[in-house]
């Protein structure tokens, strides 16, 4: 058994265990699929805004059914406007710090330990309104939203000026978000 501490260097091996999957009948060959482990600060790291991402896992490495993020929020940071993903439920489960999950039913300071689930198609956002950073996971099922992150720090960027509308609609449109209005938004 492999102990991961934040001072244990992780080799291939340790991160990755192949696991036979049974035959399908289509097919007499036994596929090989592999467990992920992470250490910590492991994993892509995406910035927008300040606000670091580490992607623990996405759809390349869950055969698109879900993605995992480890978000670390600012602190004052006003978070994403209102929306929805329509064909995406999504999770998240605060880690440190405290977090404002805002929904259509009112918003709630969620302290670490708290865990909120948004069903697809529920208006949603989030902020972190006290001056420490708060930290949470992500995780949304179906994957693909890791591709929004990424194109988003491409074109959201220190020193470069914001852009239009027209490219966050085009975002939006590319990994299935509405824009969603939430009462006092």
């Amino acid at each position: 058994m492999t102990t991961v501490s934040p001072t244990t260097p992780m080799d291939t091996d340790a991160r990755l265990v192949a696991s036979p999957v049974e035959p399908t009948p289509a097919s007499n060959s036994i596929a090989f699929r592999a467990a992920i482990l992470l250490a910590p600060g492991e994993g892509k790291t995406v910035t927008v805004l300040g606000n670091e991402m580490v992607f623990k896992a996405g759809g390349q490495e869950t055969d698109g059914g879900l993605f995992v993020m480890e978000y670390t929020a600012q602190a004052r940071f006003a978070g994403p406007p209102p929306h929805a993903h329509p064909h995406a439920d999504e999770a998240f489960y605060v880690l440190e710090g405290t977090l404002t999950l805002r929904r259509a039913e009112g918003d709630v300071e969620a302290a670490a330990g708290s865990f909120c689930y948004v069903p697809r198609g529920v208006a949603h956002t989030f902020a972190n309104r006290t001056d420490v950073p708060a930290r949470f996971l992500s995780l949304m099922t179906p994957a693909g939203f890791e591709g929004y992150l990424e194109e988003l720090a491409t074109v959201v960027q220190p020193g470069v000026p914001m852009p239009g509308p027209d490219v966050f609609a085009a975002l939006n449109k590319k990994y299935d978000q509405v824009p969603a209005v939430l009462p006092g938004a």
